[in-house]
């Protein structure tokens, strides 16, 4: 994904979560982020105070917000979507193949 300024920003991050259908939780156990929070490559994960979030289902799709993330995540059997808002803003669509 880009910044505003055009400079690239990436995550990759491992993590353990619990999903049901009200609630989505997650623990980071390692990541690396690059430009994201702050300038270069980072280990360091975003502080988190409440590792849960609430889970909705709007047309069909199950909806989540992973707390401290900024990102929207919704899915369904077809595939899955990310929305990021803020500073960063790109739309990550995923598709299921058969």
């Amino acid at each position: 994904m880009k910044e505003k300024d055009g400079k690239l920003a990436s995550e990759s991050t491992i993590s353990r979560y619990t999903l049901t259908a009200g609630e989505y939780c997650e623990w980071i156990e390692f990541t690396v982020r690059n430009n994201l929070d702050k300038p270069g490559v980072s280990n360091d994960a975003p502080a988190v105070t409440n590792h849960c979030s609430p889970v909705t289902l709007e047309d069909g799709r199950i909806v989540f917000e992973p707390a401290g993330e900024g990102v929207v995540l919704s899915f369904d059997t077809d595939g899955f979507t990310a929305t990021a808002t803020g500073q960063l803003r790109f739309v990550d669509h995923w598709k299921k193949l058969r």
